[in-house]
């Protein structure tokens, strides 16, 4: 017998017809469980562009590359983080001091969180029950709770901080910092480091420390095995990409940089075979630039292959979740921008997207409908091999949510679902697992912004989930249920 695809049944079917929660995507599961297979498909993978001097985030549907929405944010959006499950963009507004929160489902700032100053890099966990957003000017990252927006904690990383990176597992921060200390005459000296910083205590782990230089960025393996940091400083100035092991941060290769001027961002490929790395190009005298480039970089042998040249002023770059495409955010001398593509097997440019002005970072996801979700979740049921009655009850409450949403009747979906959701508590232990049980309710109660909308009434789904799992309180259900408007 195949055990439960770890997904949230009651997250999946509250997400989706339960107005404005989350869109669920593929997730890894817990060791020894299957993870919830459903497929990507391009018509609802969309990279997401954060334009700092409009002031906007530009929507691009991978399917056809065409700009699908426009959606404004707060000033001067810099970095950019997208949840796992697809269903919440995070935008650092590095001049409003604040992060907007798109609801990928219909493109809507959903809420603005108050951060620290200067906000402008996002780092998304890997289960997306937190986003660490890190502030430049006061030196801390912001560590949001994504199942109610809310900054529950902030770490101090010194005096100033630029960018980071999470590991794979979402254990560690690669966090680039810098620390001030009195240089007599040569008046405010700053050290920069590179550190490992636990997000289990946030404490520091391992650092290393720059002499005379500083990162520029940090990208991750995804094998969790190796890190790639492009850095520039020293005298003379110089760039070079320093490649380290993350388990005790030694080198492990340096690949010196032509060029008097620093080196952009690097970003690895999703099957980690190469690094790409911006080359940031510069102005003209006449108002010009001369392009940017972006070097690829195999991580076998940590050389440049080739540079393909791009537009003005490259800086981002994220991947297709297939592989075959690298996205590239370019500034012109004028601020108005575009989104190069470059096609990941050709090493070349094959065509460009406009966008907003000056767009900086980028991210990547898939949003799925929720007939997808529904399908999958009905054929998880069925893998449990569970007592014929006790399914065809189970997959009848879903067949009605399903039909439900098709026709847009949100109250009755979200009664059907909340059905089934109740059904699986009271069984459980008896007709299905215990431990698949609390699994639903654990993860249904994490899951970012599950607000039931009713007629006259807004009612928090999880926290009735979280509370009939902590108090065994079918009672509790029910009242909240006819609480809510949906009996």
């Amino acid at each position: 017998m195949r055990k439960l695809a770890l997904i949230p049944f009651g997250v999946v079917a509250f997400a989706m017809a339960c107005a404005d929660s989350e869109v669920t995507a593929p997730r890894k599961a817990a060791a020894g469980r299957p993870s919830f297979t459903l497929s990507p498909t391009p018509e609802r993978t969309f990279v997401y562009v954060a334009n700092t001097s409009s002031n906007n985030v530009s929507v691009i549907r991978t399917s056809d590359n065409a700009v699908v929405a426009t959606i404004a944010v707060g000033e001067n959006p810099r970095g950019v983080g997208i949840t796992p499950t697809g269903g919440r963009v995070y935008v650092a507004n590095r001049s409003s001091d604040n992060v907007s929160v798109i609801r990928t489902s219909d493109n809507t700032v959903i809420a603005t969180i108050p951060v620290g100053q200067d906000p402008q890099d996002v780092a998304v966990a890997p289960d997306g029950g937190r986003v660490y957003v890190l502030n430049a000017t006061d030196g801390s990252i912001s560590v949001v709770r994504t199942s109610d927006n809310t900054v529950v904690a902030t770490i101090d990383v010194g005096d100033v901080a630029s960018t980071m990176a999470i590991t794979p597992d979402g254990s560690e921060l690669f966090v680039n910092r810098g620390v001030n200390s009195d240089g007599g005459v040569l008046g405010t000296v700053t050290t920069h480091y590179t550190s490992a910083i636990r997000t289990s205590d946030y404490s520091v782990r391992a650092s290393i420390t720059w002499f005379l230089k500083s990162a520029i960025n940090v990208a991750i393996l995804h094998d969790g095995t190796r890190a790639y940091l492009p850095n520039f400083g020293g005298l003379p100035p110089s760039g070079s990409l320093r490649v380290i092991r993350t388990g005790d941060l030694g080198d492990l290769a340096s690949l010196s940089l032509s060029g008097l001027f620093s080196p952009g961002k690097v970003s690895i490929t999703p099957n980690d075979a190469y690094a790409y790395l911006v080359d940031p190009g510069m102005a003209n005298f006449n108002g010009g630039c001369s392009p940017g480039g972006i070097q690829i970089i195999p991580t076998s042998t940590n050389t440049i292959e080739t540079t393909v040249s791009v537009s003005c002023f490259p800086s981002d770059i994220v991947f297709s979740l297939d592989g075959a495409l690298a996205y590239v955010s370019n500034t012109a001398p004028d601020r108005t921008g575009n989104v190069t593509l470059i096609s990941t097997s050709q090493k070349a440019v094959v065509g460009s997207v406009p966008v907003g002005t000056a767009p900086t970072g980028l991210a990547i996801g898939f949003v799925p409908t929720p007939s997808q979700l529904m399908d999958e979740l009905e054929d998880d049921v069925r893998s449990l091999e569970l007592a014929d009655g006790f399914e065809g009850s189970l997959l009848t409450k879903l067949t009605s949510a399903l039909n439900a949403i098709q026709t847009g009747k949100t109250r009755a979906a979200c009664g059907a679902l909340q059905d089934f959701v109740s059904q699986v508590m009271a069984q459980s232990g008896k007709k299905i697992a215990a431990a698949d049980a609390t699994l639903l309710i654990n993860l249904a109660s994490q899951e970012p912004l599950l607000r039931i909308h009713a007629p006259g009434s807004r009612f928090d789904a999880a926290q009735v989930l979280l509370k009939a799992g902590q108090n065994g309180g079918e009672d509790y259900f029910e009242a909240a249920r006819r609480g809510s408007g949906w009996a």
